[in-house]
């Protein structure tokens, strides 16, 4: 009885990170998976791999399903899309690598890469490594620059904060406020937008040309003005 261990990794959901449904399927699609007899699956969402692995506990459950096997020695399949799913540190990364190696039981498979016990395997194993690290290293570097830079002109950064307190208060005041002026004004408030409206053949002439002749000039405030500027324009 083999069982195929896959490992999925993504530290957050962007369009340049490959989804977790991808790195499973592709896994999957690998022939030791795919003649393994049963699959077990273990995820780490929202999570670097420069974390240590003990705040990764997918990879924690893997590293101990392997350990588990050190009596039986019963086949064990690991796939992972590739390296740097395992591991972001060059030194958790050589740390994985000493743990596989006197365990000629466990096979690691990857949909991008190679895995190889020999000296030579090894060495490429740890230049692998050491790309993944420099990379999350320098692109945490930038992001950290970009956001000093930012900052320093006084630009918002980070998420808005939520409203609470005094300005939870003058939120809700200037709502209710505008939504008086709406209720009040001579031209009645639709859900409908005027663009759409003007071709609904219910609507007079007449109707038209007042909403026409109290519309707001350019330039003049509206009631939404108040309440649009409490709202952050950048975050």
């Amino acid at each position: 009885m083999t069982l195929a261990l896959i490992y999925i990794r993504q530290s957050k959901e962007s369009e340049r990170s490959v989804s977790p449904e991808t790195q499973e399927a592709a896994c999957r699609k690998l022939q030791p998976v795919t003649e393994s007899d049963s699959v077990l699956v273990l995820r780490d969402l929202g999570v670097s791999g420069g974390k240590p692995p003990e705040k990764r506990p997918g990879f924690l459950a893997l590293r101990d399903r392997i350990a588990a096997s050190d009596r039986t020695h019963e086949p064990l399949v690991v796939a992972t899309y590739d390296q740097s799913r395992l591991s972001r540190s060059n030194v958790d990364s050589a740390v994985f690598f000493a743990f596989l190696e006197p365990r000629s039981w466990v096979s690691l498979v990857m949909v991008d890469g190679h895995f190889d016990r020999s000296p030579s395997g090894e060495f490429t194993w740890a230049m692998m490594a050491a790309t993944a690290t420099h990379l999350r290293k320098i692109t945490g570097k930038k992001i950290r620059e970009a956001y000093a830079q930012l900052n320093a002109k006084g630009a918002a950064t980070g998420p808005a904060p939520l409203a609470t307190g005094a300005l939870a208060r003058a939120l809700t005041a200037t709502w209710r406020s505008t939504r008086r002026q709406l209720r009040s004004s001579a031209v009645p408030f639709r859900n409908t937008p005027p663009a759409i409206g003007a071709h609904v053949a219910s609507r007079t002439d007449s109707t038209r040309r007042a909403r026409s002749s109290q519309a707001p000039k350019a330039g003049m405030p509206t009631p939404w003005d108040s309440f649009s500027r409490m709202w952050p324009t950048s975050v």
